[in-house]
């Protein structure tokens, strides 16, 4: 998948966001491009191999999967003289951009490590059909492709960042989603996470905050006040769709975490009509 259209415009448009091109993998002999000057816009480009890179002055050599941003109007120093490289890049500017960039965690000249590659260049490939398709581009789609963009590679920069859940953790957090207005043992629980019963309520605490126990009564809490949504339903129907056989149980759970029965908070609910 290899893709490139670049067209910069005399006029810089004052425009929420406009782009003014996008390349996918495109490859390049070994060199180093250097544009003092830039090329009047901000730049988001991403290097499969190794790149030689300027920063504070200084050129330094990063390791491949870098991710560096360039400030509008700055000076562009990249590339690879020792061999072939490839790049995935989007030139853009607008008055959203500065805003977009930072709600979203990108700094300017800092170059970082990101892994997910396949995120950007779906969104790139997307923008540029909008851009090159036999229509003419629409400005809100292309927004909100290249928001949409930022946000996923934020998060998954983030993701990386943060320490993994155990798989045994997260299936046994699948589990109880699944089966959340069941009754669960902490014996089966621990079984599905191949771990004995103290060392998983330990580890399950350790990565979700609170115990196995709390997790289903909070997923239970939840489906009870969607369904307290629904005028069809009563509260006994709702107490024994939430898990609970006994409505006095499901009220007193109800009562402890909303601070009101469920009949109160139900009136709350359509108070407002």
């Amino acid at each position: 998948m290899k893709f490139k259209t670049l067209k910069f415009t005399p006029q810089r448009p004052d425009t929420e966001l406009h782009i003014s091109g996008t390349g996918i993998r495109e490859e390049m002999r070994p060199c180093i491009i250097d544009r003092p000057q830039g090329t009047g816009d901000r730049l988001l480009m991403f290097f499969y191999e190794p790149v030689w890179l300027k920063e504070d002055g200084d050129i330094r050599q990063y390791p491949a999967n870098t991710l560096m941003l360039w400030e509008d109007g700055t000076a562009h120093y990249y590339g690879n003289p020792e061999r072939r490289w490839r790049h995935s890049w989007i030139h853009f500017h607008g008055r959203s951009a500065a805003a977009l960039l930072t709600e979203n965690g990108f700094v300017p000249w800092k170059p970082l490590t990101f892994n997910r590659p396949d995120i950007m260049e779906e969104y790139l490939l997307k923008i540029y059909k909008e851009l090159t398709g036999s229509y003419a581009p629409d400005a809100v789609i292309l927004k909100n492709l290249f928001h949409c963009m930022l946000r996923e590679m934020d998060r998954a920069m983030r993701e990386a960042a943060a320490p993994a859940i155990p798989e045994r953790i997260f299936r046994t957090k699948a589990f109880i989603e699944k089966n959340q207005t069941g009754k669960i043992h902490l014996r089966q629980l621990a079984a599905v996470a191949r771990l004995s019963v103290p060392h998983f309520c330990a580890e399950f605490k350790k990565w979700l905050g609170v115990s196995p126990v709390e997790y289903q009564l909070q997923l239970r809490f939840e489906l009870a006040k969607y369904l307290l949504g629904n005028r069809n339903l009563n509260i006994t129907e709702i107490a024994i769709q939430t898990g609970y056989g006994d409505i006095f149980q499901f009220s007193k759970m109800f009562r402890k975490r909303a601070g009101q029965s469920p009949s109160a908070f139900r009136h709350t609910l359509f108070s407002v009509e």
